[in-house]
């Protein structure tokens, strides 16, 4: 039986390395906007993603504007 554990905790761990860990070079904060960076904005329940930046102006499409959970209908 702990033969048995040790395989499955090797294999979540090599899971656990490949997934996840490579994903944290995927992320990083910024003070710099960045196309495809997502924003949000805390105690707001606000989000959104930066779709445009040309190093003075930024464009970006906002969500939950309201404060609330919409469904997709709603938000369109």
């Amino acid at each position: 039986m702990n033969t048995f554990l040790l395989f499955l905790g090797t294999i979540f761990f090599q899971i656990f390395q490949v997934h996840f860990l490579s994903l944290l070079n995927k992320f990083k904060i910024s003070s710099t906007p960045a196309v495809g960076a997502i924003f949000s904005c805390i105690g707001r329940n606000h989000v959104g993603i930066v779709i445009g930046w040309d190093g003075t102006n930024i464009t970006i499409q906002e969500g939950n504007l309201d404060g609330k959970t919409n469904s997709f209908a709603e938000a369109k």
